[in-house]
């Protein structure tokens, strides 16, 4: 329970009284076991404390009332390192109370759920993961659809760097694209509308590999198309439709094999290529896109590409390799998620998680202008000769 408070992020009302009712209820179930063993030992406790259910509760409710206090005064510092407004005592009282009656509700909804039958519960979980993961064959995504109504013109972009520069090429597709029902098909229709729209003429190619759901960092895009002054066309194939934690859990929902089909079909396809009429190939990936782009035991899929960056890589290090930067920022929680016991600090963790979008971009996990120093620490001689025209933040 001490591990309540926000640690890295300030955490909206619902987030944190969510993590104080799961902690609530793990203080709770602790509860019940000591009751037990004491009951088996016949002390005194059994006879002081009376009824089976009060001594969960008590020792539940004292351990909350103790973080109350510790939450405020971390909640104050967590949003006073943003520049977010303070919470008050009263709404600390509130988030308490919502716990309370969070676990309450829990409780008695066990008890509902015991009483049915496990085929029933089988069957809930089924139709819920079902509708998850439900996609409507040859429909752009939304994700999808974001990404290319988002494409600058050339005289925006001129209007940033202060050059004259060319209208950025811009490729996606989705998942349920039809004819392509496998990474190498949609990564062979992706090389199919990139030659199309004349993107391997263009100075560099950007492959990205998107979050679960498909969604593409635009901030980052947009900085890249900066740099080569719009002479750059990126690419994304999208592999699942369902958010990046879900995909994370249920595996990665083909990560890896969309991002090693992209970057290998590319890499080939400019290969055909006089040497020196090749786009440069750079990668990008952040949170599960991430993912998609570090080294399997089938392979590197950033073998060939020129420079790439990595940005939120989920729970795990990264090794350096040749020309790939890591960025993870020191407050995002992402990459530093882990199983512990007791649930507390992973409790804790998850709340985190769950409030790292929420915060100013280039905090939490949220990526954007502070990419560019990154990319430029592995780009050719000549890309980034002078950066403040951008108008951009040195290293972070």
């Amino acid at each position: 329970m001490i591990s309540l408070p926000p640690q890295l992020l300030p955490r909206t009302g619902l987030t944190q009284a969510v993590v104080g009712a799961l902690a609530l209820l793990q203080g709770y179930v602790l509860a019940i076991i000591a009751q037990a063993g004491l009951r088996r030992k016949r002390l005194w406790a059994r006879e002081f404390l009376g009824s089976s259910v009060r001594v969960p509760w008590l020792m539940s409710g004292f351990l909350l009332l103790l973080a109350a206090g510790i939450t405020h005064g971390r909640a104050l510092t967590a949003n006073q390192r943003y520049g977010l407004p303070d919470p008050s005592a009263g709404q600390t009282v509130l988030v308490m109370v919502g716990s309370v009656a969070l676990a309450g509700g829990v409780v008695r909804l066990t008890g509902v759920l015991r009483r049915r039958s496990g085929r029933t519960l089988l069957v809930m979980v089924g139709m819920t993961a079902l509708g998850l993961g439900h996609v409507v064959p040859g429909r752009m995504s939304t994700a999808g659809d974001d990404f290319l109504s988002g494409l600058r013109p050339a005289a925006e972009i001129s209007s940033v760097t202060g050059r004259e520069s060319s209208q950025p090429i811009r490729v996606y597709v989705p998942l349920r694209t039809s004819g392509a029902e496998t990474s190498d098909a949609r990564a062979s229709e992706a090389i199919r509308r990139l030659q199309a729209a004349g993107g391997l003429s263009r100075r560099a190619v950007l492959v990205v590999v998107p979050t679960g759901s498909g969604w593409v960092n635009q901030r980052v895009v947009e900085r890249v198309e900066e740099l080569y002054h719009g002479d750059l066309a990126t690419v994304v194939v999208q592999y699942s439709a369902a958010p990046s934690w879900l995909a994370f859990l249920r595996g990665g929902d083909g990560v890896e094999d969309s991002a090693a089909a992209l970057t290998r079909a590319v890499r080939e396809q400019a290969s055909q290529l006089p040497r020196r009429e090749r786009p440069l190939l750079l990668a990008y990936g952040e949170s599960l896109g991430a993912v998609g782009l570090l080294p399997t035991a089938q392979g590197d899929p950033l073998a060939g590409i020129d420079a790439a960056l990595l940005t939120g890589v989920p729970g795990q290090p990264v090794q350096p390799r040749p020309a790939v930067t890591v960025l993870n920022h020191s407050d995002d929680p992402i990459p530093g998620l882990a199983p512990s016991f007791p649930l507390g600090p992973s409790l804790s963790a998850l709340a985190d998680a769950a409030s790292a979008l929420e915060v100013p971009v280039g905090h939490g996990h949220r990526y954007g202008a502070e990419t560019v120093h990154r990319w430029c620490l592995r780009m050719p001689v000549g890309v980034c000769p002078d950066r403040r025209h951008l108008r951009l933040p040195g290293p972070p």
